[in-house]
């Protein structure tokens, strides 16, 4: 889709700066983390079903911590659509460094969708409760004027 080919797009033109998060320890770390877990074989290489596998299994586990926003996982033709434009060498395999591209993508995504969750979560959630309670005050209302009538 159009969105998820901007957001490839953007990484792409990001890679050298990346942000304040992707050149962060804790991002490195997370992408070392990602990419041993990733890679099942232990070649140091990502293929195309070991990235399918683990982004599922990364966006799972992020969903215990971020809520289901960040569980909706990225299909297989999407993965290998990412796989293939990060795959800079045309090798098959995603190194290290084409690996840290594909998680600054997957990041982006969840990071984008728990905000929107959660912003709206926090502006809906009262929106209601206050329509809610306009709608108690005005049936309590109507059956104070019921009984006052009948009375």
């Amino acid at each position: 889709n159009t969105t998820q080919e901007s957001i490839v797009a953007d990484a792409k033109k990001k890679k050298k700066t990346g942000n304040m998060w992707t050149r962060s320890k804790n991002f490195k770390e997370l992408t070392d983390w990602a990419f041993k877990t990733i890679d099942a074989d232990g070649s140091g290489q990502v293929d195309k079903k070991e990235l399918y596998t683990g982004l599922l299994m990364i966006h799972l586990k992020l969903a215990t911590y971020a809520g289901p926003a960040a569980c909706r996982p990225a299909t297989r033709e999407y993965c290998e659509k990412i796989f293939d434009q990060m795959d800079v060498d045309k090798s098959g395999e995603l190194d290290r460094s084409e690996f840290e591209e594909v998680m600054q993508i997957v990041c982006a995504q969840v990071f984008t969708r728990v905000t929107i969750q959660w912003a709206m979560t926090l502006m809906i959630v009262p929106m209601i409760a206050q329509g809610l309670w306009k709608a108690l005050v005005v049936m309590n209302e109507s059956a104070w004027d019921f009984w006052m009538e009948i009375d």
